[in-house]
């Protein structure tokens, strides 16, 4: 006979009396709020504050990450060496998102985390986050907790860690590599001599990477860690009746909603423009909700301009012939690789003429045998299992690395 073990909430009660006695008698259980290993939930027990336990009356705020660590089994046990169970490994990922920093690296870790989780890691995000950021992370029902003042904000109850950040020095990027198994993201902050680097770009591997090592480089497109869920989205888009601009939630790239709009209304005469925008949307714009996810609007959608970031591959994942902008340094690179790749019409928005530039690429995006060939070959390239096979590629370098796994789930040299 099979049961499910079931509390209601997660209050601080929950986190300090059943949990310890879940992990004394190896039992699984799950909460409303989701469901998440012991090691997780020992790792906000450690952190726990006012925004993760809250008061005895407040509910915790600790969820699962999505329908991965739903999945997952909340307890993972392992022999330890007194026979008694062991726990997940607790798995941090240190980045951050705000209105200027924006949410690109909390949107491309999310569905890492999840691929993470399904292979039995407890994913934690560990940064500061405002807006976007902050509601990408409250839908996916990611946990997460302010950094701690070690190292990369990571103190030392992390098994492993995920840092993509521009801002930390590489003095403490190899210290926190020193300490546990590290993995870096494309064009972020990276030591130079530790931890695995993942770069999924179009043009990968390539001048981003040269300098590292290919037994710690993981490189390429098949690698992207995008949702699922986009792949899944896919459907004819043979005419243009309804275009998606979303441009980021930077507040320099709010401003540019209008003038993208009047631009594709003159090209697309009698389309519905639709854009996520936090204030009173332009004139011929239908505002979204800010914010919107980018799958709950895939179906009513037939093309899209967006920023040159991780948008422009899922929207390439999904069958959305698109227009991507580079509005940031970094996002030149994804601009010009999707030109050249064919999966996008790539502008460089940080030209003085971005006007004429963006005029000459929605031009191009009226020819209906363009936007088909776009199709065909963004849906090659992304197929949605990027964040599942760089999980487990990024698990067998940290293992050639000669990281051995311990009894408790961490790892050492």
């Amino acid at each position: 006979m099979a049961a499910v073990l079931s509390f209601d909430d997660g209050y601080r009660d929950f986190l300090e009396f059943a949990i310890p006695a879940l992990e004394r008698h190896g039992v699984r259980a799950m909460t409303r709020i989701g469901m998440l290993s012991s090691a997780g939930l020992a790792v906000v027990s450690r952190h726990r504050d006012a925004r993760i336990a809250g008061r005895s009356a407040s509910p915790a705020r600790v969820t699962s990450v999505g329908a991965a660590l739903a999945a997952s089994a909340p307890t993972r046990v392992v022999s330890s060496p007194d026979g008694g169970p062991g726990v997940a490994r607790a798995l941090a990922f240190r980045c951050d998102g705000d209105a200027v920093v924006g949410a690109g690296h909390v949107a491309r870790c999310i569905p890492l985390a999840a691929a993470f989780a399904e292979a039995g890691w407890s994913p934690v995000f560990v940064g500061e986050y405002t807006g976007l950021a902050e509601w990408l992370l409250d839908r996916a029902g990611c946990p997460r907790i302010a950094p701690a003042r070690d190292a990369c904000g990571l103190d030392d109850g992390w098994a492993a860690a995920v840092v993509d950040t521009y801002t930390i020095p590489d003095s403490e990027l190899c210290a926190a590599a020193a300490r546990r198994p590290l993995l870096t993201l494309a064009e972020a902050r990276r030591c130079s001599k530790r931890g695995v680097v993942l770069d999924y770009h179009l043009d990968a591997p390539g001048a981003a990477t040269e300098l590292v090592k290919p037994d710690r480089l993981v490189a390429g497109p098949r690698y992207a860690p995008l949702d699922p869920r986009l792949a899944a989205a896919r459907s004819p888009r043979p005419t243009v009746g309804r275009v998606l601009v979303t441009v980021g939630g930077t507040d320099r790239a709010q401003r540019l909603v209008p003038q993208i709009a009047q631009q594709v209304a003159h090209h697309f005469p009698g389309v519905t423009i639709l854009a996520p925008i936090a204030g009173a949307a332009p004139f011929g714009v239908e505002r979204l909700p800010c914010p919107t996810a980018l799958v709950d609007v895939l179906p009513d959608i037939d093309l899209a301009v967006s920023a040159a970031g991780i948008t422009a591959y899922e929207l390439a994942c999904a069958g959305v012939p698109s227009l991507v902008v580079a509005l940031a340094a970094n996002q030149l690179r994804v601009a010009r690789a999707c030109d050249a790749a064919g999966v996008a019409i790539g502008v460089d928005g940080l030209r003085s003429d971005v006007t004429a530039a963006l005029e000459a690429g929605l031009q191009r995006l009226t020819d209906p045998g363009l936007r088909a060939t776009l199709i065909e070959v963004g849906t090659r390239i992304f197929d949605g299992h990027g964040a599942e096979r760089a999980a487990a590629e990024v698990q067998r370098r940290w293992a050639l690395a000669g990281l051995a796994e311990r009894p408790d789930g961490r790892f050492e040299a």
